[in-house]
């Protein structure tokens, strides 16, 4: 079918559905269905397209001319598009179809994801405030005991796994998955009515964890995983009944793992598969429906986070004493516990070649040779009479000519073309890679090959500009690449790695005391930690007290009263009610587990920084940060049993689960908490909040603000023994503003910030209810902190470690990469012996020509009494001697 001047992208970069567009391709899809859909079936079809068209006319009509469909018009025409892809008889018809409804799917999952941020945002902000967290676990454990002189003996082994949302005490966002072994041994006696007893324990965990920014980017990079959602969510007429089913549905989706049956979880698949797709429904729009279209589908965003592992170490030991309370269920109980803890973290901070090459070009001799061999060539093929700079610029050229032609090729083979393989093998063996990992690995290599020499043979600035302008236009697609690929496999092995090593020391003692269902318990916890940032390393001090109210299974005595009345009432004579309420109250109590708890909490924390030992005549001293308010609650179920082994021994095991929420009720900064208020606004600065929630935090610590103020602005004038601690940390924090100073005009402006500083908090301290006073002084303040920004980072990153480049492939990438060079080394030596075997089968002798014939055809040779004229196709043997297509003899290419 020709071609018309109609040109079609269906959708614009955001995945929004242009109605304009549709109603053309609905138009010429209509007319094409008269002759290519059964009769019986044409009916059926021809309504579907016409309430299509109905739809997109009537949006083209509304509003305007807003030319952009809903997302509920999007769910719902990308469902009608799929039945009617099924009824064409035409396959190219029908495919055509199909991928017009998959490009809709598309625009709907990707609107979709973003119409649902705000809400999940919203439902999660909870979690992102420092000290809040999210944990679910799961544990299996085995016991066994017995009585021995007495007293009775346990020992424990179990494992757990955690999944853990939370943020840390600077504000990142972190998802942790731990995995823990331990083993403890218990002991215990009876001393009538009374129970003592105590226990060692000791645990190991490793954890793995993905860092985010702030709770917002994790619902950004992560909301397709986050809950359930269906097309069918956003049908705008539905009956009561549907409705009441599909969020019951959607709820059970919402709690089980992977969130099964949720059209979002497909957001990365169906989004990638219309970007390999978007080839073929261009040549399917001009081929059958004479559209010539511009479809170009928009990739998948992929999450960008730091990763890491946790190293932890634990042990305790406890003792507790619980004496039944007369004439009731409950016992009083009080307790002790000592734990220490080790924790080792060690965080990556991946950089592509690239962006190493720009700030230190010496790097590029870390690469390996294979990696940059290619490269090397590209720039060698370069012609002799250019300089260096040219070269690099015309060697990059075809380093973005070949990168295309890959993307192109691999889009259209991961869409079903099989045909190219042997192309897209072509294009990675070139490059010396095996896979499309190594492709661009091999091209990040080649890249920053390029950036090296443009950077060294760049004679003037605007040339060192253009070619980094053009480098940067380049490095976009690089590190994002529009194919299927795993971009933190991409990360590992094509990127240059800082490690940032971090390490924490807990010593923590705990005292508790009940009675029956409620317990109020105190802890303090001391802490040494190693931090990169000279905010946070140093020595803490944490004070808590809770008070928590714990309900069990032993406490649901109404609900097994109310069973059992029911169970009379209901089956008189089925089952006697008392005996069944023992049987069930007896299995509970000895085999479930089954509670929930509640805990409202205070912690006060003190710190000492490990930087008050660079500042000048101050002892460094521990002071307090805030006072936080947090509320916890808790549930958990498990089923167990044990049975006896021998006299006064069993042995058992249990199983469970639980889910725990802990949330901050309120937070108060103190006075002299500098340290703490920069490293909360250092947050919000690198993650550009300083006009959002950094002003939310000012506007809830208000009054903490402006006591930091006072306790700052009272020193000011003072003899130096007699300022107060924040004030000489103030000081030297803004005397350091002056030493870092690049030029003489940076120094005054740094020095007159600190006259500055001071002069308003001195204003604050003498004026207290002044508003103008006050508003100064935060501008002041606000200055302060981003303007000491930029040392504290740069104090932080020198705290990283640099690592060689090292190959990041997985030891079965590695492994497959071996096996395929030896099966090529294998070949290629059964080959050469078919080479040398062949010669020398050429000057043997039989005893006459058919003879000869027979032999030499049996060996995959052919036997030409005529001379053969040289052929390109031939080898360079003796000119009467061709290869056959031997199957014995075909070298082999390993996929």
């Amino acid at each position: 079918m020709g071609s018309t001047n109609v040109s079609v992208q269906l959708s614009n970069d955001k995945h929004q559905t242009l109605a304009s567009d549709m109603s053309q391709v609905v138009e010429k899809l209509s007319s094409r269905a008269l002759t290519n859909v059964k009769s019986s079936k044409l009916e059926t079809v021809q309504n579907t397209l016409k309430s299509i068209q109905t739809t997109v006319d009537a949006r083209l009509e509304r509003n305007g001319g807003d030319n952009l469909l809903s997302i509920g018009e999007v769910a719902a025409l990308s469902k009608q598009l799929t039945k009617v892809a099924k009824q064409f008889d035409n396959p190219q018809l029908k495919e055509l179809t199909g991928l017009l409804a998959d490009q809709l799917f598309a625009d709907w999952l990707s609107q979709a994801r973003t119409d649902i941020e705000t809400n999940l945002y919203e439902q999660l902000k909870p979690i992102g405030d420092v000290g809040a967290s999210k944990v679910k676990s799961l544990r299996v454990e085995v016991k066994g005991g017995g009585n021995v002189y007495g007293a009775k003996l346990k020992g424990s082994a179990g494992v757990e796994y955690q999944d853990i949302l939370d943020a840390d005490d600077e504000g990142l966002f972190f998802r942790t998955k731990v995995g823990t072994v331990g083993a403890g041994i218990h002991g215990g006696a009876n001393f009538g009515a009374a129970k003592a007893g105590g226990g060692l324990n000791g645990a190991y965990s490793r954890l793995t964890f993905e860092e985010y920014n702030n709770v917002k980017s994790y619902v950004h990079m992560e909301a397709h995983n986050l809950t359930s959602l269906n097309r069918s969510d956003y049908e705008l007429k539905q009956a009561a009944k549907t409705f009441s089913w599909r969020t019951i549905g959607r709820f059970i989706s919402n709690h089980l793992p992977g969130h099964v049956g949720s059209e979002l979880k497909l957001y990365q698949k169906q989004l990638q598969k219309v970007v390999n797709n978007q080839h073929k429904l261009n040549e399917l729009l001009d081929k059958e429906l004479g559209i010539s279209a511009k479809v170009v589908a928009t990739p998948p965003q992929q999450p960008e986070t730091l990763r890491g592992y946790i190293n932890k170490y634990a042990g305790s030991v406890d003792g507790a004493a619980s004496v039944g309370i007369p004439s009731t269920n409950f016992s009083a109980a009080a307790g002790i516990k000592l734990a220490k803890e080790q924790t080792e973290i060690y965080e990556f901070v991946p950089s592509h070649f690239w962006r190493v090459i720009q700030t230190n070009a010496d790097r590029i001799n870390e690469l390996p040779e294979p990696l940059v061999k290619y490269g090397k060539e590209l720039l060698n093929q370069e012609g002799s009479g250019l300089d260096s700079y040219n070269k690099a610029l015309g060697a990059l050229h075809k380093l973005e000519t070949e990168f295309n032609s890959y993307i192109t090729t691999v889009q259209k083979y991961d869409a079903g073309d099989k045909s190219l393989r042997d192309e897209k093998h072509q294009i990675e063996s070139r490059w010396g890679a095996n896979g499309r990992h190594e492709l661009l690995r091999a091209m990040h290599g080649a890249f920053a090959l390029f950036g090296a020499e443009l950077k060294k043979s760049s004679a003037l600035e605007d040339e060192l500009q253009q070619a980094t302008a053009k480098m940067e236009q380049i490095a976009y697609q690089l590190e994002s690449p529009p194919i299927e690929h795993s971009r933190q496999k991409l990360e590992d092995i094509a990127s240059f790695k800082q490690l940032i090593r971090l390490s924490i020391a807990d010593t923590k003692a705990t005292f508790n005391v009940s009675a029956g269902p409620v317990a109020i318990e105190t802890s303090i916890l001391k802490r040494h930690r190693v931090h990169p940032s000279r905010m946070r390393q140093g020595d803490y001090i944490d004070l808590e007290l809770k008070i928590e109210g714990t309900a069990s299974v032993g406490n649901v005595t109404g609900l097994m009263d109310t069973i059992t009345s029911k169970l009379a009432n209901d089956y008189p004579g089925l089952v006697d009610p008392e005996t069944f309420k023992g049987d069930v109250s007896n299995f509970l109590q000895n085999n479930a587990d089954i509670a929930g708890t509640g805990a409202l909490r205070m912690m006060v924390r003190f710190f000492k920084p490990e930087y008050q030992q660079s500042i000048k005549d101050m002892q460094p001293q521990y002071q307090q940060q805030f006072t936080r308010f947090l509320f916890s609650k808790s549930v958990s179920a498990g089923v167990g049993g044990s049975m006896p082994v021998a006299a006064g021994a069993e042995v058992g095991g249990k199983i469970s689960v639980a889910h725990y929420d802990t949330r901050v009720l309120g937070e108060k900064v103190a006075d002299n908490a500098l340290s703490y208020v920069i490293t909360r606004h250092n947050r919000y600065f690198r993650n550009k909040e300083l006009n959002g929630d950094w002003q939310d935090f000012l506007k809830a610590n208000n009054g903490a603000i402006k006591d930091l103020f006072c306790n700052i602005g009272a020193s000011v004038g003072l003899a130096e023994e007699k300022q107060t601690p924040v004030f000489k940390e103030a000081q030297h924090w803004l005397t350091e503003l002056a030493t870092v100073a690049k030029n003489e005009n940076g120094k005054k402006a740094a020095l007159q910030l600190r006259d500055d500083f001071n002069s308003a908090m001195k204003q604050v301290f003498d004026h207290p209810d002044s508003q103008e006073n006050f508003d100064l002084a935060k501008e002041k303040f606000c200055q302060f902190l981003s303007d000491q920004v930029a040392p504290w980072w740069e104090n932080h990153q020198s705290n990283w470690i640099t690592e060689q480049y090292k190959d990041g492939s997985s030891l079965a990438d590695r492994l497959k990469t071996n096996l395929k060079s030896l099966g090529t080394t294998v070949v290629n030596q059964i080959s050469h012996i078919g080479h040398v075997l062949q010669g020398r089968l050429i000057n043997l002798k039989p005893a006459n020509d058919s003879a000869n014939r027979l032999f030499k055809q049996a060996v995959g040779m052919e036997f030409d009494n005529k001379p053969s004229r040289p052929n390109s196709q031939q080898l360079h043997l003796p000119s009467d001697i061709v290869w056959q297509h031997n199957p014995l003899y075909q070298q082999r290419v390993f996929h």
